[in-house]
């Protein structure tokens, strides 16, 4: 595992370095955050704008990603963002982690700005620039499948921004499949900044072990002893919107712009159990067996025939009880709009 590698994009330059990652400085800053930061902290000054081309972006994996254990799916993107210009970073689910990783590396530190829209292909040990001009304009869903087209592999995995990102929103997300959002930060803008319209990676490159029976052994045990608990059994038939339930009968929930902080029994629409009517299957995030995500269709109605992934704990509130609307139709297509512009939910909704 400690073979893979950094790569350093310059998009004005066109140019890749790739190197090693020492040992000492994985020792030093585990984890797919802690060398985000490391290569910011050095390399990004305090006068260097959100939306400079000095500032770096940076995609990292941790250090168990891509492995056949709970919580392995992860993707941390990192950057100066453009909402507090500060710490932007955020934690995505999904399979773009393990997939950057079956490519050869760990972490993509990217600068500069392209002259047209750019996209990345990475693939086992390479990482090219490549043209996106037709990319330009699409939403999340349709540049992910172009993508896919375009390389001719269906399991390429890509990070994408829609045309909240493009049009440099403060609260733009970099997406992956349906509606791993890296969000609140403005991550997606900054990649919009740059003309970088999308991360695409492709990989079949090996992920040593140095005792695999003893890690198998390790995370069945651990696996079998989270599925055991009530949360993971609840998470997984009802997901995140299982919280729904607690903070709106314990008075935690903004209602109608905080002017109240409950709907109280108006609110009872929303509830998680309601939503097992759209539910059409489970699915799960790379080596988790929680599967605690939600396949949703609409059958009737207006929003007929939208088929999505969430909506979320936090879509519940914002495009639900903030505005005062208890309609599981209008929280599912609020929801899929969101991902396909790649807009934050929670930071539009406020």
């Amino acid at each position: 595992m400690l073979n893979r590698k950094v790569a350093f994009v310059d998009l004005s330059k066109e140019k890749v370095i790739v190197q090693d990652i020492p040992k000492e400085l994985r020792r030093k800053h585990l984890g797919g955050r802690g060398l985000n930061w490391y290569y910011i902290y050095n390399n990004v000054t305090p006068d260097v704008e959100p939306f400079d081309p000095e500032n770096l972006l940076v995609i990292g994996a941790g250090f168990l990603t891509g492995l056949p254990t709970l919580g392995t799916g992860r993707t941390q993107i990192s950057t100066k963002g453009p909402l507090t210009r500060g710490v932007g970073d955020a934690n995505m689910g999904g399979a773009f982690g393990p997939e950057l990783r079956y490519a050869g590396f760990d972490h993509l530190v990217v600068k500069g700005k392209a002259e047209e829209p750019v996209y990345l292909f990475v693939n086992n040990g390479s990482v090219e620039i490549r043209k996106a001009k037709h990319l330009w304009g699409l939403n999340t869903f349709e540049t992910q499948k172009a993508l896919k087209e375009e390389l001719g592999d269906e399991r390429v995995e890509s990070l994408v921004i829609g045309k909240a990102g493009e049009n440099r929103v403060y609260f733009a997300n970099v997406m992956n499949n349906i509606k791993n959002a890296g969000g609140r930060g403005g991550t997606g803008a900054v990649m919009g900044s740059k003309n970088l319209k999308a991360i695409a990676a492709r990989g079949t490159m090996d992920m040593q072990i140095y005792d695999v029976d003893k890690f198998i052994e390790y995370a069945l045990q651990m696996n079998q002893q989270v599925l055991s608990t009530k949360w993971a059994k609840t998470l997984s038939r009802l997901g995140t919107p299982l919280l729904y339930d607690v903070s709106y009968t314990t008075g935690f929930i903004g209602t109608m712009n905080w002017q109240y902080n409950t709907p109280g029994k108006e609110g009872e629409p929303l509830e998680a159990e309601y939503l097992q009517n759209y539910i059409v299957k489970h699915t799960a995030c790379m080596g988790c067996s929680v599967h605690c995500r939600h396949r949703v269709k609409i059958e009737k109605g207006e929003y007929a025939g939208v088929i999505t992934e969430g909506p979320e704990y936090t879509m519940m509130g914002t495009f639900g009880t903030l505005v005062g609307c208890y309609d599981w139709d209008f929280v599912i297509k609020g929801n899929d709009e969101c991902n396909k512009w790649g807009i934050d939910n929670l930071s539009l909704g406020a």
